[in-house]
């Protein structure tokens, strides 16, 4: 079993504390587990509902997004363990339906929300008939690749709507997501709590170096709203009006993916004729490592409650230039921290990336202050110390 790395940081913060008895539910393949503790945390199995092959290709392919878990499960996880507080992470994933089985509070520490990055899925300009024409036909075989995410991000969103009628306690970090709390469940609390990141980007830090040749680098999953397009638009900009030498390292999927197929096709921009990579790295130190082998560090998303990836760039002390959308002026105040540049503005980036680039102390203070920010901002015992806080405050509300 593997947590996402930065629950599980915060799980063993809780798990240290003696006032939290803590018990994780995580999904998995096998039906033969049974409860197991590690440590003082208490772990509970919840087998998918996809007992063959033929079951799994099924799901993917009719876009469902529910009933992988039976929900007597929950029951009897939140019988046998009695919790004061479900804590859910994300309003994306089915465990947020555990607001509808249960009367104990939930707690819906949100990550992204759905339906505002639904509305924002095509921003870049490429649309539905153009990734149903460029995807390949063994992804949309097989259930795979950017046209059927998009089509489970809609039921995704619908659940969502259901849940966030229901609960009653959110925890989240930006002034974006709190705004649309405020919107969708207008009854429910909201908590301020930042995140606590891989312990491992607290370890490096970025040195400002001399620049022969600009190495840019994001850090992206395969998503259609992340703005691939607008790294290909940036990078040919930077090819055809600048006397720049540059490569950009996009970190996340391989050449291969059927991201990069569309939005090429797509914008008729091939990445090997504008010195654009990509790259899939297997461990936190390798991929922290080709961060502050960089010299400077893009985020293109055209929406983005607040990027992880971001956050760990600002840890590493990397220049940063990040497109200013969703919560990205809770992370980062203009031209202090880091540079927001309008999400899709391939010339104003490409301008702000010649200027960083000739201009070492604009960079080093750039990196400097958002590794300050980012140090105090993801420090544990103070994140550990708020969410304690905010426990206390719904059980003893």
């Amino acid at each position: 079993m593997r947590l996402p790395s930065w629950v599980e940081a915060l799980a063993h913060a809780i798990s240290t504390e003696n006032k939290v008895e803590l018990a994780i539910a995580f999904q998995c393949e096998q039906s033969q587990v049974k409860r197991f503790t590690v440590g003082s945390s208490v772990f509970y199995p919840i087998s998918f509902n996809l007992s063959s092959p033929f079951a799994k290709w099924r799901f993917k392919i009719s876009h469902q997004v529910g009933k992988t878990i039976n929900t007597d499960r929950y029951k009897e996880i939140i019988d046998d363990f009695k919790p004061d507080l479900i804590q859910i992470f994300g309003s994306e994933f089915q465990y947020a339906e555990v607001v509808s089985y249960t009367t104990v509070p939930v707690l819906l520490h949100i990550q992204s929300i759905v339906n505002p990055y639904l509305v924002r899925w095509y921003a870049g300009g490429i649309g539905g008939l153009s990734v149903l024409r460029f995807s390949r036909l063994s992804s949309l075989v097989k259930g795979s690749g950017v046209y059927h995410a998009y089509r489970r991000f809609r039921k995704q969103a619908e659940r969502e709507m259901k849940v966030y009628k229901q609960c009653k306690y959110y925890a989240g970090r930006t002034d974006w997501d709190r705004t649309i709390v405020s919107f969708l469940a207008p009854t429910a609390r909201y908590f301020h709590c930042d995140e606590l990141l891989r312990t491992e980007f607290f370890k490096f830090s970025h040195r400002v170096r001399e620049i022969k040749k600009l190495k840019i680098v994001t850090v992206i999953n395969p998503n259609l709203y992340k703005g691939l397009e607008t790294i290909l638009e940036t990078a040919r900009l930077l090819k055809q009006h600048s006397a720049l030498s540059f490569e950009w390292k996009v970190i996340g999927f391989s050449a291969g993916d059927d991201l990069v197929r569309i939005t090429e096709k797509s914008k008729g921009i091939y990445s090997s004729r504008v010195d654009v990579n990509y790259s899939v790295v297997d461990s936190i130190e390798k991929l922290a490592a080709e961060v502050i082998n960089g010299d400077l560090y893009v985020h293109t998303s055209h929406i983005e409650n607040s990027s992880n990836a971001v956050c760990e760039a600002m840890l590493l002390g990397m220049p940063i230039l990040c497109s200013d959308t969703g919560g990205a002026q809770s992370l980062i105040t203009n031209q202090v921290e880091g540079i927001l540049f309008p999400a899709g503005d391939a010339f104003y980036l490409a301008g702000k990336i010649v200027n960083l680039a000739s201009d070492p102390e604009k960079r080093m203070s750039l990196g400097a202050a958002a590794r300050a920010k980012a140090l105090a901002r993801h420090d544990s015992k103070r994140v550990t110390e708020k969410l304690l806080d905010v426990y206390e405050q719904i059980i003893g509300g």
